[in-house]
């Protein structure tokens, strides 16, 4: 790799550019994590476009930076390693993510979680539940009879998408744009979507302004969700900031839906790459509660999150400085020997496996993750009481990109019903 002044960039032998989209292209590179993993656990990569960032792959040091909030900050840079990286060139939209709730510290993060938090309590989920389970049977009987669809655009994408929908309070006519502009919000950089990412751009603009209309409408009309709650709240009696409910609406429709969406995706090519492991779950449902967790691990569908350091400090025997970035990678962590035995084999019966840090741990933990652990355990119990010998039949189409894991296409066949 080389810098923009032409200074070349080199890795020690072994060890690789995690910065690097097409290190990505088949999926996670494991063995590049389990390098990093034995032999440097913090490693500083340099990056093309700006000043490198530490990479940190092992599930100890990843639960040490999370809990500590003021030392290593959500705010003071973001949660991606850098915009450029993620094909963000919008001023509007860099505004907006440095404003929503992943981009906070306590106590400003503690105050806005808190007004989301009961959207997300356990009463809420149970309510949705009946719906989500209505909605996968519905999904289910649209391809039942074909024997074969193609599993990540008939049943993954739409069941997180009406899930976001009802508690955000999107109309029914809306939602496939809903979908569309999250789906290229996400993959500015993969070719299949864009050629360049400035052809991406427009996007945010969409988005935003929808969020701004349904805010708006949401002041004339308030009605029971969370998009309501959103736009009336004050703060010393004033509104939220525009750049602070742009961030909120961003996060619900990007982090709401995508990553529900991988993980159901993923866990069907693990138990087709495993066939043991769906015979285990056809024969004793009572285990898809701790598959759904072993899912959870084996997809890691956020792959990292940026810190940034607020003051010299150390990890292990590294000194990391003020400013520095600090990355955690959770598709290496979730994989660590010292914590998962047998960790690249996917075992729906995995004591532990609900020690993954799929949801993250600490401040950030995820707010929407027992609606997520719900729509993924009551798709596999549909799916395995409607079409129990699904299985994946082809290659898979990866998103590009490091940031999240997702399989675009993936043709699945089955009996028919």
């Amino acid at each position: 790799m080389q810098r923009a002044d032409g200074v070349q960039l080199s890795y020690p032998q072994g060890l690789a550019d995690l910065n690097d989209l097409d290190l990505f292209a088949a999926g996670q590179p494991h063995a590049a994590f389990r390098a990093l993993r034995e032999r440097a656990p913090i490693f500083w990569n340099p990056e093309a476009d700006g000043p490198g960032f530490w990479v940190i792959t092992r599930y100890e040091d990843i639960v040490e930076v999370s809990k500590q909030p003021n030392l290593f900050s959500n705010a003071a840079g973001g949660h991606y390693i850098s915009y450029e990286s993620m094909g963000i060139h919008d001023a509007e939209a860099q505004n907006a993510f440095l404003h929503m709730l992943l981009a906070m510290d306590p106590p400003e993060h503690n105050l806005h979680r808190r007004l989301i938090a009961p959207a997300f309590n356990p009463n809420i989920v149970r309510r949705f539940e009946e719906g989500v389970r209505h909605k996968v049977r519905e999904l289910l009987d649209a391809v039942a009879p074909r024997g074969a669809c193609d599993f990540v655009t008939d049943i993954a994408t739409p069941l997180p998408l009406w899930t976001l929908s009802e508690l955000l309070g999107v109309p029914q006519e809306d939602r496939a744009d809903i979908i569309r502009w999250s789906n290229e919000a996400l993959a500015l950089l993969d070719p299949d979507y864009f050629a360049n990412p400035d052809a991406g751009q427009h996007v945010f603009v969409k988005l935003f302004e929808y969020g701004k209309k349904m805010m708006a409408l949401r002041r004339e009309q308030p009605a029971d969700d969370l998009l309501s709650v959103m736009a009336n709240t004050k703060m010393d009696g004033e509104g939220l900031p525009q750049a602070t409910l742009d961030g909120f609406f961003v996060l619900m429709v990007l982090a709401g839906n995508e990553t529900t969406r991988n993980t159901i995706a993923g866990g069907l090519r693990a138990l087709t790459e495993f066939p043991e492991q769906m015979r285990k779950l056809r024969d004793d449902r009572s285990l898809i509660p701790n598959a759904v967790e072993e899912m959870l691990r084996y997809v890691s569908a956020i792959i990292y999150m940026r810190r940034t350091a607020t003051a010299d400090t150390r990890l292990r025997d590294q000194d990391i400085k003020k400013g520095d970035k600090v990355v955690m990678w959770y598709g290496a962590a979730n994989f660590d020997e010292s914590v998962f035995e047998r960790p690249y084999e996917f075992d729906v019966t995995r004591r532990n496996a609900r020690d993954h840090l799929a949801f993250g741990i600490g401040q950030h933990f995820c707010i929407g993750s027992q609606l997520a652990r719900m729509q993924i355990r009551v798709a596999y119990e549909e799916i395995l009481a409607r079409l129990p010998d699904m299985r994946a039949s082809g290659s898979y189409s990866y998103l590009r990109s490091n940031h999240l894991s997702g399989v675009k296409t993936m043709p699945v066949v089955f009996t028919p019903a």
